[in-house]
């Protein structure tokens, strides 16, 4: 396929427009692929030799592509040593597509002792929790009041709390 010569043009880029338009091709290869598990595949494979500014863009070209794999990669990136990276990471979780993030985001959000990640994740989970899903409603309360007991400003509980306007539950009244 096209999506490994994609890569390596986006790897050896210089010019952050040309990263750029070679990023978002490799993300439109990788979603031309039938089978979700296995778009995320050629980014998964340079990942381990990729560092600095690429590594972020490929984090980033993760969350687009979704799947699993791709989850479990960019939730490795969130232990790493480079906070950059790790911030990254933890960004790109933040903005994915699909609830299956949630879990991640909330335990970053309880563990984490940078303000800056504890706010993101936090923010992240209940973006997630907002979205339409297979939950009931009663779970959909649940979710939003674990992070109510995780929330340490004011301004992500008043986020919570307009989440829970939107359940149709006794129990988020």
């Amino acid at each position: 396929t096209t999506t490994p010569r994609l890569l390596d043009l986006f790897l050896k880029c210089s010019d952050e427009a040309e990263k750029s338009e070679a990023q978002e091709a490799v993300v439109n290869a990788c979603r031309r692929v039938r089978e979700v598990e296995e778009r995320a595949a050629p980014v998964l494979a340079v990942m381990p030799q990729t560092t600095g500014r690429n590594r972020v863009l490929l984090l980033d070209a993760l969350r687009e592509i979704g799947g699993s794999k791709a989850l479990a990669a960019v939730v490795a990136d969130t232990k790493s040593t480079d906070g950059e990276i790790q911030e990254a990471a933890v960004r790109a979780l933040s903005e994915w597509e699909e609830v299956s993030a949630a879990a991640e985001l909330l335990g970053i959000a309880r563990t984490t002792h940078n303000p800056k990640l504890q706010v993101l994740s936090l923010r992240g989970y209940i973006r997630l929790v907002g979205l339409p899903g297979n939950r009931t409603a009663e779970e959909t309360v649940r979710m939003y009041g674990e992070a109510l007991t995780t929330a340490k400003r004011p301004e992500e509980k008043k986020l919570i709390l307009a989440g829970l306007s939107n359940a149709r539950s006794i129990e988020a009244l």
